[in-house]
């Protein structure tokens, strides 16, 4: 692809730019993204629409659900926000709408488990009538060697809230304790509980995405691809989850991603552990994967590996968009999921998780 091909019709200015394709294949959101990113039109990169927020909705649920993980992560199981009977009169549906969420943390995914093999539910209180919600399994990040599930922020819950769907945010072991491929295991083990256990929260186990940042990225993104993961649980890849949100990682190749010490202490240097732990080995004609959304910024390098991720998806007979948000800092781009303000990574990740989900329970605007 030339460079003017590349340049096609510009709107707007400065961080954010939207650079379009004259033919709609390919649509950049910097001015500065690299060329080798965009080698061919098979790669399909989301246009960011600012699309108006539901501030109000937002606003009155940060409140509900603001200080929800910041409790003493080693207490017991406790339902945490106030649960108001379900509206009564009026139609199912303005029921539906307008349920409160239902918060429960520490729920061990293995019982007599490891305790961080353990996730928070913010739910909701549905009557019998209403369908099960759509469900968002948030990943943290931290290099496969620290974070928790109480660093989700409490914008992003909200905003899960906000568009009637069910938030659970996951732990999982870390290394040195575990290396590969442990903590992909302990993400599908949480898959599996969310699928037979997730209706009693006011969730549909048929309409599940993972969103991960970072190292949680690779994960959310192994268990989306690499069929094995799920395969334990007598489940798969596109029917168990059916879209995957991934936030700024260079793990989709370990090959040519996968050099620093971070990596080394979570994988090893053996060139066949890479090759296996890469999701981009997984990619083949036929094979099951969920939907995907690939948010990437930073050096050419790193974009260039999502690029060659999300052509390679595409090319295999999968779906998969690729989001450059140069405008924002690594940390900047997972602080920026949920928040009323981002026009970068909020509407393209709204939108495609819309689609994915189908409709549904919607909120209460």
């Amino acid at each position: 692809m030339s460079a003017n091909q590349l340049a096609g019709v510009v709107a707007g200015s400065g961080a954010g730019t939207r650079w379009e394709q004259p033919d709609s294949s390919v649509v950049v959101l910097d001015p500065g993204y690299p060329r080798a990113v965009a080698r061919t039109q098979r790669t399909v990169i989301a246009a960011v629409v600012i699309a108006v927020a539901a501030v109000v909705a937002i606003a009155v649920v940060t409140g509900a659900v603001a200080g929800v993980f910041t409790g003493d992560p080693s207490g017991p199981p406790t339902d945490s926000v106030g649960q108001s009977p379900v509206p009564s009169g009026g139609d199912v549906t303005t029921q539906c709408a307008s349920s409160d969420s239902k918060v429960v943390r520490n729920v061990a995914y293995l019982p007599g488990g490891n305790p961080l093999q353990s996730l928070d539910v913010v739910g909701r209180a549905l009557p019998d009538a209403c369908p099960g919600a759509p469900v968002i399994v948030w990943v943290h990040g931290g290099g496969w060697r620290r974070g928790s599930k109480d660093n989700v922020s409490a914008e992003q819950v909200a905003w899960a809230a906000a568009n009637g769907w069910v938030h659970v945010s996951v732990d999982y072991r870390l290394t040195p304790e575990v290396t590969y491929p442990e903590h992909n295991r302990d993400v599908a083990a949480a898959v599996a509980w969310v699928h037979a256990n997730i209706a009693d929260h006011g969730g549909d186990p048929t309409r599940v995405a993972l969103i991960g940042h970072s190292a949680g990225a690779a994960i959310a993104t192994s268990v989306g691809a690499d069929p094995r993961y799920l395969a334990v649980h007598e489940l798969v890849p596109g029917a168990a989850v059916g879209c995957v949100v991934s936030l700024d990682t260079e793990g989709y190749d370990l090959i040519q991603g996968g050099s620093s010490e971070i990596y080394r202490q979570a994988f090893g240097t053996d060139p066949t552990v890479l090759m296996d732990a890469s999701p981009l080995t997984h990619l083949r004609p036929g094979s099951p994967r969920a939907d995907m959304l690939v948010v990437t910024r930073g050096s050419a390098a790193r974009q260039s590996i999502a690029a060659d991720f999300t052509e390679r998806h595409n090319a295999t007979g999968g779906s998969a968009v690729l989001v450059v948000a140069n405008g924002l800092t690594h940390t900047g781009v997972n602080d920026a999921l949920g928040r009323s303000d981002d026009v970068v990574v909020t509407p393209p990740t709204a939108s495609f998780l819309q689609d994915c989900f189908g409709g549904g329970v919607q909120p209460d605007r």
